[in-house]
Formats: structure tokens, sequence, C-alpha cells
């Protein structure tokens, strides 16, 4: 399974070009993702439902580039395999966790404390992770989404202070690396991950994602070094927390970046998550179609 990895700054806290629409299959029902119908043709097909997103039993599949592909992806699991500045990238193998629980409730949000209790300060790692759901809440996104966001549980990394946060493919996401009063979108991102690996065609392969990132790569719209441009899984993960948030502290910084610098992209995004105070601006005459 694949690993995303962000944030890879340790400090003192213990702490988706167009592809045929699939028929739809038994277990996969349309759903709503907040503003727009993420089941219409024009963005992406049926969406997966279900308690595994698709998967009858549960389980989201043995994910993306299980296959060589021109963004690493390999047949032993090498995948996204590559350093940079928030860790070494996505990787495919679910990491081995043991039982989930005890839980922590806030929001409506689980929080995963097992394997955390005695190990590192929890008290400073809960009102941390609180302070990055809040964040998730005030991001505007629709009721229908923040449920989906509520089914994925949070766990706290049991190396709070050096581990980063990431998104493994399987049943929960982790944070890591947090500091006091955090502001970075840190939970966001992750769940922008879960987003499109559970409910986007073809996942991290997703083809509008892949062309939006081609296109932005091909401009040179970015720094190549910036880790939004280390591969399109990323690449939307960063923009999509920065359109919902306003900001980020990497490129690319503001959602008014994005806005000016890659407009096509930015009506995408204010298609799938409704728009933005400043989305107004952006005219929709591009094939933002994700089928």
């Amino acid at each position: 399974m694949r690993r995303l990895t962000i944030w890879g700054t340790a400090v003192a806290m213990a702490v988706l070009g167009t592809m045929p629409a699939a028929a739809a299959e038994p277990g996969i029902t349309p759903v709503q993702y907040g503003g727009p119908m993420m089941g219409d043709p024009m963005m992406g097909g049926p969406m997966m439902g279900g308690p595994g997103y698709g998967m009858p039993d549960g389980d989201p599949g043995p994910g993306p580039f299980m296959d060589p592909g021109p963004y690493g992806g390999s047949p032993d699991g090498g995948g996204f395999q590559g350093g940079g500045p928030y860790g070494g990238g996505p990787a495919r193998r679910r990491a081995s966790r043991g039982p989930m629980g005890p839980f922590r409730s806030y929001h409506g949000f689980r929080i995963d404390v097992g394997g955390a209790e005695g190990r590192i300060r929890l008290d400073g790692a809960i009102a941390a992770v609180h302070d990055q759901i809040d964040i998730v809440d005030r991001s505007g996104v629709g009721p229908a989404m923040l449920a989906r966001f509520r089914a994925v549980p949070i766990r706290i990394s049991v190396s709070f202070a050096g581990g980063g946060s990431h998104y493994s493919g399987g049943s929960e996401v982790t944070l890591g690396s947090l500091q006091a009063n955090d502001t970075r979108p840190v939970l966001l991102h992750e769940y922008m991950h879960v987003l499109e690996y559970r409910t986007f065609p073809g996942g991290f392969r997703n083809a509008t994602v892949r062309r939006f990132f081609d296109e932005a790569r091909a401009r040179g719209l970015y720094p190549p070094e910036a880790y939004m441009m280390s591969n399109p899984a990323e690449f939307f993960a960063v923009t999509a927390s920065c359109f919902l948030n306003g900001t980020v502290a990497r490129d690319p910084y503001t959602r008014d970046t994005i806005r000016t610098r890659q407009p096509d992209y930015y009506a995408y995004l204010s298609r799938l998550f409704g728009p933005r105070p400043d989305s107004a601006a952006v005219g929709t005459t591009a094939a933002v179609a994700a089928r």
C-alpha cells in the first residue's frame, strides 16, 4: 500500500487527459462530495460508496501504481520511493499497526491513541490533533465529504516528535511532527490523499490530476524541487488543501497563486469543492472532466 508522507520538519512537540467513465459495479454508489455532485459524469463518474469506498469487503484494495510507470510504480512495492522535504513519499505497503483503538472523540472525529499511550505525552499530542480537526472543520467542505473524513480515524504516531504524517491507503491517517498551535493544514492534506485514493477514478493515477500535474511541470509553473511537484498525488494534496485552507507553508503558498498560474486547474478545484471567495474571477472554459 502507499505511504504518503508530509510535513517533514520535526519540531518540539511530542507529537487526480480524460478517461472513460467506469460502469457501476456492485457496492459502488454515487455520493455527493461537497458542492458539486462528484458522481456527475463531468466530475469522475460514480463514486465509491459503502464501507470500503467501493470494495465489498471494506478494504480499499491493492492500490494504484502496481506496475512500473512514469512516476515510479514498481511490482515490488516501490511506488514513489524518493526522498524529499516531507519524507520518503508515497509507499504502497500498508504498515502493520496492530489493533485499532482505544479512541478519543472530538467533533465527530475519532483519535486512535492505541500504541501511543504510555509512550508519548498524550495531552499535548491530542491538543495538537484537535487544532488540526478545527482546520478541517473550517475548510468549507460539504457535510457529506466531512462525514467521509470522519469515517477515517486519526492515529497519533508513536514517534510524534519525529514521525511524519501520512496516509497508507488503509483505514486510518497518521499524524506526527506537529507544533503547538500549528496552523498548517496537515490533517486536511492527509484527507485529500484519502479523497483521491478512495474516490477518484484510478485513485492516485487519476487522469485529470495527472494532466494538471504534467502541465504545471512542463510549463515550469512551480519550482521543480517543490514538494508539490514530486508526484501527482502530492500535487493534488498540496494544492487542494491550499485551495480549501487559503494558504499552506510551501509552494504554492496561497490560493491566489493557483488561480493566477493555473486558472483551469483552479476552476477544476472550484467545481470539486465549491467556489471559494475569489473563485468568481475564474472562467470555466477548460475541460476539467475527470472521466
